[in-house]
């Protein structure tokens, strides 16, 4: 009896400990907070055309000051403020007694040149044919010494048989020494044809041609060119110092020619005249502006976009615009100039756009807005901007769910379009991420998920 009695208190003692550990548990469940309700965004990777943004302002396409390039004297003026002009309209006139004597003179100095340009180009041909008649009087002389051989071989073969005849007492002794005289008389004319022969060779012989750094395995024909070259070349020289002084004085003639033509102001553009600046009958200094010419039919739109994007833009394409003073409106300007230089401080390109300005609304100085493609399509990973814990130039924070749990995750931001901020490094698609995330939110912190 005494023995069930202690296993009965032992039981008891056992259930009043356990009902007090099931109060203490029960109560730290009811004190424990529910877990954070948070929105998600499941990311996911979409074909995005890269678009930048930006801002410029607008600049006259052409303004054209008209300035003197020469010293003179106002003579006429056809043209004032506010008058619209044509290209090449003549807008004024000046004089300079200088430049026209200059003139003048230039043009007598150029028919002078042309003359001694004839005269040395004609004694230059009559040279040639010169030459030429030497070489053929060269080839008679030796067809003539070829014929005077033949006739001394044939004197004194006659003079052997002669010498023959005398000693048999054929002949006297003074038919003999007769003959003997012939035959020394043309003995000598041979030697003196030969001697003739050299000094006309002068200047043809293979030494001359060699001397001028030309091969002896000629043809007969570049043979004779050649000679004939070598021994005009003299008055080919000459021809070369009167076709010099020709060109020198057509230089000057030309010179003296356009400064007469600068004594004449013309507008370079159609346009309005913005402003003159002297009046008839002043004199007028060189480089001093007289006229400013505006064309404001159409309007460049300047801007400076980053050299990696520069390069991937074209001539012709489009770039819309909103400019502040032109409220609630929307235009269109087509890229015309992109600049082949990088400005080494900012990296930046200049870009030029022409923007149609029929209607004269747009003033130079107004400051536009500007959106604009560039480069190809490509898939692209995109989170809300509403998903960044934390954004700092090109990174970034967001919290990533992971079973039931965020954690935060640093990662690398690419360009803004279409309300979405591009992803380019720490995510993937398919990964969710909290939209919105409490700046309470902690790593590894359970969340329910709305």
């Amino acid at each position: 009896m005494k023995k069930i009695s202690s296993r009965l208190l032992s039981a008891v003692l056992m259930m009043i400990l356990l009902t007090g550990s099931c109060g203490t548990e029960k109560k730290q469940t009811e004190d424990k907070a529910p877990p954070r309700e948070v929105t998600t965004y499941r990311t996911e990777t979409k074909q995005m055309q890269p678009v930048l943004e930006g801002f410029g302002n607008l600049s006259f396409r052409h303004k054209a000051d008209i300035t003197a390039a020469v010293d003179g004297t106002l003579k006429t003026i056809l043209a004032e403020e506010g008058d619209s002009v044509k290209r090449e309209t003549i807008l004024a006139g000046l004089y300079n007694i200088q430049l026209t004597i200059r003139a003048e003179q230039a043009d007598a100095a150029l028919f002078s040149a042309e003359s001694a340009y004839e005269l040395a180009e004609n004694r230059y041909r009559e040279g040639r044919l010169q030459v030429e008649s030497r070489l053929i009087s060269l080839e008679k002389s030796n067809l003539n010494l070829k014929q005077k051989e033949a006739e001394l071989e044939y004197q004194r073969t006659l003079l052997k048989n002669k010498k023959e005849l005398h000693s048999l007492g054929g002949i006297t002794e003074e038919e003999l020494k007769s003959m003997k005289l012939a035959f020394s008389a043309l003995e000598t004319e041979v030697l003196v044809l030969k001697k003739d022969i050299q000094i006309q060779k002068i200047g043809f012989r293979d030494e001359d041609i060699e001397s001028f750094g030309y091969p002896l395995s000629l043809s007969p024909g570049e043979r004779r060119k050649i000679i004939i070259d070598i021994n005009s070349l003299s008055l080919l020289s000459e021809l070369k110092v009167a076709e010099a002084r020709v060109k020198s004085a057509v230089t000057e003639y030309h010179s003296a020619e356009a400064l007469l033509g600068e004594m004449v102001l013309r507008s370079p553009i159609d346009g309005i005249v913005g402003a003159k600046y002297m009046e008839t009958g002043e004199r007028v200094k060189s480089d001093s502006k007289v006229f400013t010419i505006f064309d404001s039919s159409e309007v460049d739109f300047v801007f400076s976009v980053p050299e990696e994007i520069g390069v991937l833009l074209t001539d012709g394409q489009d770039v819309s615009l909103s400019i502040d003073a032109v409220k609630d409106a929307h235009f269109t300007a087509r890229i015309r100039l992109i600049s082949p230089t990088i400005d080494p401080k900012s990296g930046n390109i200049i870009v030029k756009a022409r923007l149609n300005n029929a209607e004269g609304e747009f003033k130079p100085g107004m400051f536009a807005r500007f959106s604009l493609n560039y480069g190809k399509q490509a898939e692209v990973l995109l989170i809300p901007p509403e998903a960044l814990a934390r954004k700092d130039g090109g990174r970034g924070t967001v919290f990533k769910i992971r079973g039931r749990r965020v954690y935060p995750v640093n990662i690398t931001l690419g360009n803004e379009s279409g309300g979405y901020q591009e992803v380019t490094g720490g995510l993937l698609s398919g990964d969710t991420v909290v939209l919105n995330p409490s700046p309470m939110l902690q790593e590894g912190e359970e969340i329910n998920v709305k």
